[in-house]
This record gives structure tokens, C-alpha cells and sequence, in this order.
């Protein structure tokens, strides 16, 4: 059983704890014959904000998607973490949380807007969130990426069309596909006691950064 999702569903840990076969795609599966697959979301946020110091920018905004899920935690973990470490200042006004959809972000952005001080750029941490962000800035007579930048997350194909278009970050979706079924046919087969796996991304730069 390959599964994929924000969250695990009560049956389906059952499922893992008995003893099935499975692998979580993006999800924590815990069982005897269980393991999964996930981008190393905590590297894939570092690199965005070690991008934006690389560029001068220290003021950063963080949209995370549902808050709990063990993505969005993992990417605010990267986040925090490499603000730290470069010594940038941590605004909490200017981190908020949506679902990972387009309408989430906007709200989500919209809140960021009415603090006191802007931020000089914003990570949302899916691209449908990113493109409601993006909306939220224009309505606000803002200019992306003159007055905010803004990067998201997935590289789905809608960030190629809008206007500016979207720097983001690229999951290694075929590497997913290709890892969970080899790793699933082992557990299958008795082959071996599988880790989880932890998969890089990869930094599309396009025009909103």
C-alpha cells in the first residue's frame, strides 16, 4: 500500500502496526513492515532563506500550510533555523498559516499586510499559496517582487503563467514515485527493513525573486 496525503487516517496506522506493507508519500508511517518517502522539507526551507540573505534580503515572511501537519512543521523547523543561523530577526507578525490552497494564502497574506513594518520578502510553503499571496499584494497597490518578493513551493505549472512568474521550489516527483515502489516491493518481499527516505529539492528561479 503506497499512501499520500497531508495526514494519517486512524485505519491506515492500524494498517502500518499490523504489519502491512506500506509507505507514506510526504507522510510519517510507522510499523513493522512500514516506511516513507519525504522531501527533507527542513533543508528545502533553509535554502530558500539562505537564498534571500545571499541576496541581501533579511526581512522574511513565512506562510505555512495546515498548521500540525508534519510538512508544515518540518519546513517552519528550516525556516527558524536558518534565520538563526544567519542572525536575522524573527518577526512573528509575519508568520501566519493557511491549508496549502489558493484562498488560505491570500487571507494569510493579507494579515501579513497590515502589520506595522512589511517584510522585504515571503516564503509560502505551496504554490497555490503563493499565487493567493500574490493576488493580496496586488490588491494592496503593491509591486512583486519591487516592493515584496515571494517564493513558493512545487513548482506546479500555473507558476510559469502568472504574472510576475513564480520562484519556487521543485519537488523530485518522479525520484518519489521510483523510491516508493521499489521500497514497498522490498517490504513485500521480506527484502530488508527499510529507514525513511529524505529526498532533496531544487530552487527554480523565475521572476517574483
Amino acid at each position: 500500500l503506497i499512501i499520500a496525503g497531508e495526514a494519517v487516517e486512524e485505519s491506515t496506522s492500524a494498517l502500518a502496526a499490523a504489519g502491512l506493507p506500506c509507505i507514506g508519500i510526504d507522510i510519517e508511517l510507522k510499523g513493522p513492515k512500514a516506511s516513507y518517502v519525504m522531501t527533507d522539507n527542513v533543508a528545502l526551507s533553509r535554502k530558500v532563506v539562505e537564498y534571500l540573505y545571499l541576496h541581501a534580503i533579511k526581512k522574511i515572511g513565512f506562510i505555512g500550510g495546515k498548521f500540525g501537519s508534519p510538512v508544515s512543521i518540518f519546513r517552519k523547523k528550516g525556516f527558524l533555523e536558518a534565520m538563526n543561523q544567519f542572525g536575522l530577526e524573527i518577526h512573528e507578525e509575519w508568520i501566519e498559516y493557511g491549508d496549502f490552497h489558493e484562498d488560505s494564502g491570500y487571507m494569510a497574506m493579507k494579515r501579513i499586510l497590515e502589520s506595522k513594518e512589511l517584510p522585504e520578502a515571503v516564503f509560502a510553503t505551496s504554490d497555490m499559496m503563493a499565487l493567493g499571496a500574490l493576488q493580496a499584494i496586488k490588491e494592496a497597490g503593491l509591486n512583486c517582487p519591487k516592493d515584496i518578493r515571494l517564493i513558493g513551493c512545487d513548482d506546479i505549472a500555473a507558476c510559469r503563467y502568472s504574472s510576475p512568474k513564480l520562484t519556487t521550489v521543485k519537488q523530485d516527483k518522479e525520484k518519489f514515485g521510483k523510491l516508493s515502489a521499489y521500497m514497498l516491493d522490498d517490504l513485500i518481499n521480506n527484502r530488508s527493513q527499510l529507514k525513511p527516505m529524505f529526498i532533496d529539492s531544487e530552487l527554480i528561479i523565475r521572476e517574483s525573486c
